[in-house]
């Protein structure tokens, strides 16, 4: 933190698969892969020992679409802005109130950032909840499975409903 000059530090490059991967290692099962390396930039300055990070991410990353289960590949060009801050846990109530900028700030421990654990956070918040290959995508037919991007089932909504479900069907018509 204390090498950082007071007109800010600039830190730009590109690091491969292997090295994103190694960034997630000790992550759980990943919903995605590596498609391209990262190309990154990150702004930092400092006001004493609080740190703004100015940057952006740029990758392709693999996902599987929520509706048809297809694979696909999802493009991250993703501007951001963060604080970062001491972390002073300690010092702090057992319970308080976040405020809305409260969540855009990080903390770093000792007199070191960890800029992998940055950018880790923005690929993570890049990534849609429910990611989809297009907003068209029709999905999958839920009584017997076919990809309905593909072919065109002959299933009717009277098979799609469950037997004893089908008394519902009419009920907001009256």
């Amino acid at each position: 933190v204390e090498d950082i000059p007071k007109e800010g530090l600039l830190v730009k490059g590109e690091r491969d698969e292997i090295w994103l991967r190694e960034l997630f290692r000790g992550q759980k099962a990943l919903d995605f892969t590596f498609i391209t390396p990262i190309s990154f930039q990150l702004r930092l300055t400092r006001s004493n020992f609080l740190v703004l990070v100015d940057g952006f991410i740029k990758l392709n990353l693999g996902l599987t679409c929520s509706r048809c289960l297809e694979q696909f590949t999802f493009s991250i060009d993703h501007k951001f802005k963060s604080f970062i801050s001491p972390a002073n846990f300690h010092k702090l109530p057992l319970e308080m109130e976040l405020t809305k900028e409260d969540l855009d700030m990080e903390f770093y421990s000792g007199d070191t950032i960890d800029l992998g654990q940055i950018i880790q956070n923005q690929i993570i918040l890049s990534i849609p909840f429910n990611p989809l290959c297009g907003e068209e995508c029709k999905g999958l037919c839920p009584h017997c499975g076919i990809n309905r991007n593909r072919e065109t089932c002959k299933c009717t909504e009277e098979e799609i409903i469950h037997p004893r479900l089908l008394i519902l069907k009419d009920f907001f018509k009256k």
